[in-house]
């Protein structure tokens, strides 16, 4: 069958899946999220991929350069993962969107434009060699405003765009009952994006869009039909050859290209990340151990600074980037635990005081204007 009409058929089996999820179920008050399960899995599975993409850029006797590819995608399918079942049942008016803007916002961008600025400034004073040169007024400015591909910063534009995106699917689903054309809408631009996704910039969200979508699709799922005994048996069964999918593209696949382009491996993602988000025994024990999960909540800042640990810590230790020592199982875990504890002392607050401020600034302005002005005579 041609690869075109085996992922228009999976597109179309897709579909299905998200009017059946949704249909029947009314739109839940804009902060119904705050009530629901915290899936302290997630952070365990984030905290894999994380691992994953400090083990690639580390040397290695073998050759295991996709498992940091497979880590991203991961990353992407987790993000749609989330926006489809924190959001997707929630009312989307005007103060759902701006809370969500805010909660995204004060996510990425505090820690995210302290590491540019800190990068920009290193740049002035270290060799051609460093990793995460920014030079220039274009390029600085791209990064500033979420546009940037050096090393691992080319994946922030793709999570800032389907932020972006992710509202208008959210105001589909949301008006499925007052507009006829909604969801088709939505599933027909989703189709089409995912269709012509080879075509489409490296950068722009239509070229890995399939994994951002597949993520949301799977995070709208139900999640509470697993209980009894022999179901959840059965989940853990699942639950094994969903961390085998995981694993499988470092020997499926022959290529990061390959890797990204495949919609079927998206959703192949996207289900295991959704049976490995619902507890058991033993995904309690592997996932949402304390450490999997601190490090799953520092994750963000072990991605943006483990490569600045990598390059101060070759120099300090006198290690070759491209050879393997046993220091660099030291250098490793430093890699780990000084983002950890960047992300405690600075990432975390930093969160904190923008979200703060902005539900200060927008909400407030948002009800002022909300409130009729009485006349008076």
């Amino acid at each position: 069958m041609p690869q075109q009409t085996l992922k228009a058929l999976v597109l179309k089996d897709w579909s299905k899946v998200m009017e059946t999820a949704r249909s029947s179920t009314p739109p839940l008050p804009a902060n119904a999220h705050m009530n629901r399960d915290k899936m302290p899995n997630l952070d365990g599975i984030r905290a894999l991929a994380c691992l994953f993409v400090i083990v690639s850029h580390m040397p290695w006797p073998t050759n295991i350069v996709l498992i940091g590819p497979v880590g991203v995608g991961v990353f992407f399918v987790l993000s749609g993962f989330l926006m489809g079942y924190l959001y997707a049942q929630n009312d989307c008016d005007s103060t759902s969107v701006v809370k969500y803007g805010i909660a995204r916002f004060s996510r990425i961008a505090p820690i995210y434009w302290a590491v540019i600025t800190l990068c920009f400034l290193l740049t002035q004073f270290e060799s051609s060699d460093f990793p995460l040169r920014l030079e220039g007024l274009t390029s600085v400015t791209r990064h500033y405003m979420f546009g940037g591909n050096v090393s691992i910063f080319w994946s922030i534009p793709l999570e800032v765009q389907y932020y972006a995106f992710f509202v208008l699917i959210w105001w589909c689903i949301a008006s499925r009952n007052k507009y006829a054309f909604a969801v088709p809408l939505a599933i027909f631009l989703c189709a089409a994006l995912v269709l012509t996704h080879a075509y489409w910039p490296n950068l722009s969200l239509p070229n890995k869009l399939h994994y951002f979508l597949a993520g949301t699709i799977a995070g709208m799922l139900p999640r509470k039909n697993w209980a009894g005994n022999q179901n959840q048996r059965i989940l853990s069964v699942l639950q094994i050859a969903a961390l085998a999918v995981i694993f499988s593209p470092m020997i499926l696949v022959g290529s990061t290209e390959e890797l990204y382009d495949s919609v079927e491996m998206s959703i192949a993602f996207a289900v295991a990340i959704y049976l490995l988000s619902i507890t058991s025994s033993w995904t309690t024990l592997l996932f949402a151990s304390p450490w999997m999960r601190k490090i799953g909540q520092a994750s963000f800042s072990i991605y943006l600074i483990h490569t600045l640990v990598f390059y101060y810590g070759c120099k300090l230790l006198g290690l070759e980037h491209r050879v393997f020592e046993p220091l660099w199982l030291v250098l490793g875990v430093a890699g780990l635990t000084i983002p950890m504890v960047i992300s405690h002392y600075i990432e975390m607050p930093m969160q904190r005081v923008t979200r703060k401020r902005l539900e200060v600034l927008l909400l407030r302005s948002n009800s002022t204007r909300a409130v009729p002005q009485t006349q008076t005579t």
